[in-house]
């Protein structure tokens, strides 16, 4: 099943050095947005400022901000050209929140499946399949693309 994005609160995935090595390149000195679970499960990121969407507020080092308005925070991250990423969990990226972004860069695992537990939504996969792109970076295991909004 395509769109297949964690299993038992990590990835279903081995680390990938090339995908790795690209995330923190892109983030680093960044605000980088993420639900809840995604906090818990990720190790400290050095140079980054960690902004943790929930309906509960955690007691852990970084900026909390309520899942109900979401939508108006990253409405106003965008409009003030904060460096800012949205990584996920799967339940944060959505169409209506992909859209406020300029890019999307999508990994893609190739010729091997995993078992998941967790998967982007469909409309979210159509909405990335609707834009135009560029390839990044690829060999047989990994796809790297960047999808301009």
């Amino acid at each position: 099943m395509a769109g297949g994005f964690g299993n038992k609160g990590g990835l279903p995935w081995p680390s990938n050095s090339i995908d790795l090595q690209h995330f923190k390149k892109q983030t680093q000195g960044a605000y980088i947005i993420m639900g809840r679970n995604t906090w818990e499960t990720l190790p400290k990121l050095k140079n980054r400022t960690p902004v943790v969407v929930s309906s509960k507020i955690g007691k852990n080092k970084g900026l909390w901000i309520p899942s109900d308005i979401l939508q108006q925070e990253l409405e106003d991250c965008w409009q003030g050209e904060t460096n800012a990423f949205l990584i996920g969990g799967a339940k944060l990226l959505t169409p209506q929140n992909l859209k406020l972004c300029t890019s999307i860069i999508h990994t893609t695992i190739k010729e091997v499946y995993y078992s998941c537990d967790t998967y982007i939504n469909e409309n979210t996969l159509g909405f990335l399949g609707t834009l135009d792109s560029h390839l990044i970076y690829e060999d047989k295991h990994i796809e790297i693309r960047e999808h301009i909004v």
